[in-house]
């Protein structure tokens, strides 16, 4: 009986280590592959930001959202023109006076 279970538990053992150095090889792969993933969006990055400027682009979009967009289209500006804009047509027009709200007894 014991010399049965002596060559299961050799390829128990073999199996293990089979598993143990796929584990480490898939470990080393990802780390290389999250690496060059890494340098390609660090390189694309740059390229976003410097490119746009020399062809003159007026505005870059991503999945994510704005890339690059060029000085003449900064909304920013223009939103808070446009807030304030708003504001002043929400004032009350000249000579009339606010409701009196009825006293709470």
């Amino acid at each position: 009986m014991t010399q049965q279970r002596t060559p299961r538990r050799e390829e128990l053992r073999t199996a293990r280590g089979i598993r143990a150095r796929a584990r480490e090889f898939q470990d080393d792969i990802s780390a290389r592959r999250n690496e060059r993933c890494r340098g390609c969006k660090k390189t694309l990055g740059e390229g976003c930001a410097v490119t746009p400027r020399r062809k003159s682009f007026d505005v870059v979009l991503s999945t994510e959202g704005v890339v690059y967009a060029a000085p003449a289209y900064d909304v920013r500006r223009r939103s808070t023109a446009l807030q304030g804009r708003n504001a002043a047509s929400r004032r009350r027009p000249r000579g009339s006076r606010p409701r009196r709200q009825a006293a709470a007894e």
